[in-house]
């Protein structure tokens, strides 16, 4: 019996792990922003509330780049639907 012929290169997939600590990671960034749009944070101080987190803490630009971001598009998901 001859093997299936395949075409074309092979894709690299990320583990699970990888996937699960996106995904994680994705969830607590969304309960992170609505908790702070509950408060009343604004964009302004949520970026002045993480760089100061960077400056103190062991945070990287990076990830709270990746957090303003994620807060910034929530934002405006939930202010196009609310109005």
């Amino acid at each position: 019996m001859k093997s299936p012929k395949h075409f074309g290169r092979r894709l690299s997939m990320p583990s699970k792990v990888e996937i699960k600590h996106e995904l994680m990671m994705m969830c607590l960034a969304d309960k992170l922003s609505s908790d702070l749009q509950s408060n009343g944070v604004t964009s302004d101080g949520l970026e002045s509330i993480l760089k100061e987190f960077t400056e103190q803490h062991d945070i990287s630009p990076e990830i709270a780049k990746n957090i303003l971001d994620m807060y910034r598009a929530r934002s405006a998901t939930l202010f196009a639907a609310a109005g």
